[in-house]
Order: C-alpha cells, then sequence, then structure tokens
C-alpha cells in the first residue's frame, strides 16, 4: 500500500501546541487510514528504537553503588575477607 497523497508534506509541516502540550497533525481520512496501517506495520515488524535500543552500541559505564545518606567522599573500605 502507497503513502496516501500528500501525507508527507502534512507530517513535515506538523506543529507543536504548547497550551495544549501536543502535536497538531490535521490528515484527512485516507491519509489517517495510511498513516495507521504504517503504524500498524511497524509495531508488527518491531523496530530497535521502540524497543529503546540504540542504533549503534555505546560503551557502558560502570555505575558505582552510594548509600542516599552518605555524601561524596565519605565512602568507607569494606574490610580485608579472611581466607579458611
Amino acid at each position: 500500500m502507497a503513502p496516501a497523497a500528500g501525507l508527507a508534506e502534512k507530517v513535515r509541516s506538523a506543529g507543536f501546541d504548547r497550551t495544549a502540550n501536543r502535536w497538531q497533525l490535521p490528515l484527512t481520512d485516507a491519509q489517517l487510514a495510511s498513516a495507521a496501517c504504517a503504524f500498524h506495520l511497524r509495531a508488527m515488524t518491531g523496530s530497535v528504537a521502540e524497543a529503546g535500543q540504540p542504533v549503534r552500541p555505546r560503551p557502558r559505564r560502570l555505575l558505582r553503588h552510594r548509600p542516599r545518606n552518605r555524601p561524596l567522599g565519605s565512602h568507607t573500605p569494606a574490610p580485608p575477607r579472611s581466607e579458611h
């Protein structure tokens, strides 16, 4: 199914209404059906972007746990392990 006539132009000209806090995208019935079909196909086939995965892998950073009540720099080292 080909996209409805004029759909690409309408999507590019969509505007954000700050008072309503939503995007405004007036579409004709044919354009709405075409967009709904595209969303359905995207949902059925899946997408890396919707899965929240990065498009290209990035190095992972090690995050260290810090208790909430302890300020930075006040870490007390753990006692040494005793071997049996």
